[in-house]
Order: C-alpha cells, then structure tokens, then sequence
C-alpha cells in the first residue's frame, strides 16, 4: 500500500519547509509533520532501489552513522499514531526535529539497525493492516521514508528485532505464529524474506501470545518471548544467518507469561514475568554460544501482582531493572558473580503509572521508561554509582493502554 504524497506550502509564513499528506483512502496513509516546520519525512532524492519484499523501486532518505544519542516513544503525545524523538543530552529530553511524527499507523514495535541508519516499524495488525514500514534516520535522528512509503514486507508482525551483525531482521508473526527473517540491503534498508523458523509453546505453559525478541550483543543467539506460552532461544550462525533452535523456557504455569527480556554482554538473559502474586517476576539463565539457555535463579519484583512486564541491562552489564506494571515502579539489581542478583538500595523506584517498557540510551548512563499519563508517562533517569535511579527529565505519553507502548533507542 504505498503513501501517496502531496505537498502543500505554508502560505503566509516565512517558512520555507513543506509538509506531507497523504489521504487515507483506498489503501493509503498518511504522513505529516504535527508541529512546527521542520523536516519530517522531507521528499528524498529519487533513485532505483533493490527489490524489497513487497515493491521494486524506492526512494532514500539521508543515512549516516551517528554518535547521537536519540530515542523514539510510541503512544506519546496524545496520538496512537504518532512516534515521538527525542534526544538525550545529560538525561535532559529534548524533542527532534519536527516531532511528534505522525505516521497513519499504529505502531506495533520497533528496531533501529546497529549502524544506527535504519528504523524499522512494525503496525499493529490488531488495529491495523499488518505491515513493516522502513525510514531511513539522518545523522540527527530525522526519520525519511523509505521505498516511496509502500511496506517493505506485509505481515502481522507482533515484536521485531535486527541481529548484532546487522544483516537480518527477524520478526515474531503474531497470525502464523511463526519466526520471520529477512536480509536487510546495508545500502537502502530494504527487506528480502528468506525464510522462517517454527516456535515452541512451553509444557507448562499456556496459549501463545508473541510478546518481544532480542538479539544477544555477542551475536550469539537470539531469544523470543511468547507471554503464557514461555519463551524460545536459538542459536545464529554468523556465517550464513541461519538459526537453530536450542531451548523453551517454561514459565511454570499457565497463569504466567513472560512478556520481555534482556541480554548482557556476558550472555546473561534476563526474562521480565508476572501473574496475580507478583512471582516469579524476574529469572536470570546464563547463555552458551548456541543459545542454550540454564536458570541461574528467580527473584520476585514488586508488590501489587501483575508485576515485571519489562526488563533493561545496563551496558556495563553491573545491573538490570524491571519495570512493574501494576506497581508503576522499577526495581533495580546489582548483577554479581555467576549472574546472582542483589537488592539495589532504594528498589524499587517510582516509575511512571502502568510502566510497559524500559531502554537504556546510547552514553549508558540513562533508563528510559514509558508508561501511561498525559505529563508525565515518558521519563528518563541516570545511574547512580550504587545502580540507584534519579530522574532527569520526563514528557507526555499517551493515556490509552489499548495502543502499544514501545521504546527504541541508538546504540
């Protein structure tokens, strides 16, 4: 379904920037800067793409690698169908050019390339026809659209994520019920599916619910959340990109899902569950090379039930944080030897109210967190020496907890 683009000067002003239209009809949707002038989405050069997985010719907007420090939100700002940028300059959060961004979709999930030059958007196909969008991201965080605004692949994705060698995305299929990959072509961002991967409901767990996927920064294995249904790992292969699976984890009964998890550097694994007790919350498996996955050891977060529903690593891989939901608070662990975790003084933290995800920002210093509430429903906070939270800055998210919350931050 490609964007249809008209573009409309701004008549009696002295800006000199255009905005893009697009009608939602017939198969279209639109694309528009929501405030002020700036360049969201401008009207890249034309040129000849390589064969996406769903059109033939593209457009590209300007790519670069950046060592700026930018984050995108979901469901902020009053939009389901807005995405919102901001940098994160010493924890201050500070609004990229011409966000919010709205996008004519509802925004599922989300992954930025490790070269930082491509974002990738998943829409919702409970809400919407089920799509991966691309944008090409300049080296201040500007989005341009990629592929003249068609989809570069048609699919009911429910997470996605991109490999620590940047060459493939991989996609949970929320209608299939299956693990999608696709090449990315380094040069235009576009996607060629080559293949997909069965997923596995755990023995003691109940139905399927594809929840998120992450890629270990090792480029080891990659690991799927499937909420009541448990969750996946599978081995990657560097060499040809394929991926074998090697482990379910059992969430240990029906009524628990396991809706989030992280990776550190020392291929520790981190999965974010919860049911009405509030346990187990938070598990820690250490990693093998082929994704084999071995529990080292559980550790109940919160207090109100409903709990852990989103889970962050430091980069100094020194401590891990939970965001719990019900609660609306975050608690924060020392990771010690062998993956054993520790208390952080002062855990858990106020978050805010309904906390579905955490990020970490590209410096290391700062958790980003987002929850429900019209002021206050994005905030950022710095690490402190001990693993201590403070909060920096905060900004307005949506209220609605029917569209997706997502963060996606640079590397």
């Amino acid at each position: 379904m490609p964007f249809h683009l008209i573009r409309t000067r701004a008549t009696l002003t002295s800006c000199a920037s255009w905005l893009l239209v697009a009608a939602l009809a017939a198969g279209t949707i639109a694309i528009f800067a929501t405030t002020g002038c700036g360049n969201f989405f401008v009207p890249p050069t034309t040129s000849t793409g390589t064969t996406g997985s769903t059109g033939t010719t593209g457009t590209t907007g300007t790519t670069g690698t950046t060592t700026n420090d930018y984050a995108f939100f979901t469901n902020s700002s009053g939009g389901s169908t807005l995405l919102n940028g901001y940098t994160v300059s010493s924890g201050s959060l500070t609004a990229t050019t011409s966000s919010p961004y709205s996008l004519g979709i509802v925004p599922q999930a989300m992954a930025i390339n490790p070269a930082n030059t491509f974002l990738y958007i998943a829409s919702d196909p409970s809400l919407s026809t089920g799509s991966i969008y691309g944008f090409s991201l300049s080296t201040t965080g500007t989005p341009s659209i990629l592929n003249s605004g068609a989809a570069l692949a048609v699919e009911n994705s429910a997470a996605i994520t991109i490999s620590a060698d940047g060459k493939y995305l991989f996609s949970l299929n929320s209608l299939s019920q299956t693990l999608e990959q696709y090449s990315i072509n380094t040069s235009t961002g576009f996607l060629t599916s080559v293949g997909n991967y069965p997923i596995y409901q755990a023995s003691d767990g109940g139905a399927i619910v594809p929840s998120t996927l992450r890629f270990a920064p090792s480029g080891d294995f990659l690991v799927a959340t499937l909420g009541t249904g448990g969750a996946n790992s599978y081995g990657y292969s560097t060499s040809t990109g394929a991926l074998t699976f090697a482990t379910v984890i059992n969430p240990g009964s029906t009524s628990v899902g396991i809706y989030d998890v992280a990776i550190d550097t020392n291929n520790y694994v981190y999965t974010a569950g919860s049911n009405s007790t509030a346990s187990p919350g938070l598990k820690v498996f250490s990693g093998n090379a082929s994704g084999v996955l071995t529990l080292v050891g559980s550790y109940n977060t919160g207090t109100s039930g409903n709990a852990a529903h989103s889970v962050v690593v430091n980069s100094a891989a020194t401590y891990v944080y939970t965001g719990n939901f019900t609660d609306g608070t975050i608690s924060a662990y020392a990771i010690g030897s062998g993956g054993a975790l520790t208390a952080v003084s002062g855990s858990p933290f106020n978050a805010p109210a309904g906390v579905m995800a955490l990020a970490r920002d590209n410096s290391g210093s700062y958790i980003l967190a987002e929850g429900y509430s019209s002021s206050s429903g994005i905030e950022a906070y710095s690490i402190g020496s001990g693993g201590a939270l403070t909060t920096t800055a905060t900004a307005a998210s949506g209220t609605s907890s029917i569209y997706p919350v997502n963060i996606v931050a640079s590397h």
